[in-house]
């Protein structure tokens, strides 16, 4: 029998150790994801941010506040869902992240789902999206709009730091979230 709580801590201990990119120069700190292992829901953003970078835990500050009144008006509570990024490390200057950069660090967010083992994931944006389906998508058209891989519900929806660029901005992420939980 596989102990999950052991694996879980093995991925995030080779999160830390990784030295595979560039960007393990820069950060201050890895942001392995967090919550239960028991999660049915995973969130899955593009790249932590330099908050992210200093505390080690993603969607906290200004992203993280906006995030958090979204999982609250879908009455979804933090400490129930697992949530993470494609990268584990900060991008300096929050710049999109390389194709090799998602590449090193697709394995460990693969691991990660593995263990979890969620019936719905949630993209944060089209990088994370296609980062999971190796599928090309319009998010403002496809947005809400779920495929099923490895009987997994995966869900685009938009990242919450780009409501300012969104019609309806929390609204719209919050129905996409409601209509598939």
């Amino acid at each position: 029998m596989v102990d999950y709580k052991n694996k879980i801590q093995e991925i995030r201990t080779n999160i830390q150790n990784c030295h595979l990119c560039e960007l393990h120069k820069t950060r201050d700190i890895t942001v392995p994801g967090e919550g239960p292992i028991s999660s049915t829901i995973m969130f899955i953003g593009e790249a932590p941010g330099k908050i992210n970078n200093e505390v080690g835990l993603p969607f906290v500050g200004h992203g993280g506040k906006i995030f958090d009144k979204i999982l609250s008006l879908c009455g979804i509570e933090r400490k129930s869902i697992f949530i993470t990024n494609i990268l584990k490390c900060w991008p300096p200057e929050n710049k999109k992240p390389k194709t090799k950069e998602i590449q090193y660090c697709k394995k460990y967010l693969f691991d990660q789902i593995e263990v979890i083992k969620p019936k719905i994931i949630f993209a944060l944006g089209t990088t994370a999206y296609e980062t999971l389906t190796n599928k090309k998508i319009k998010i403002k058209k496809e947005h809400g709009i779920p495929i099923i891989i490895n009987n997994i519900k995966i869900v685009p929806i938009f990242h919450p730091n780009g409501i300012r660029y969104i019609k309806g901005g929390i609204k719209t992420i919050v129905e996409d979230i409601v209509k598939n939980i």
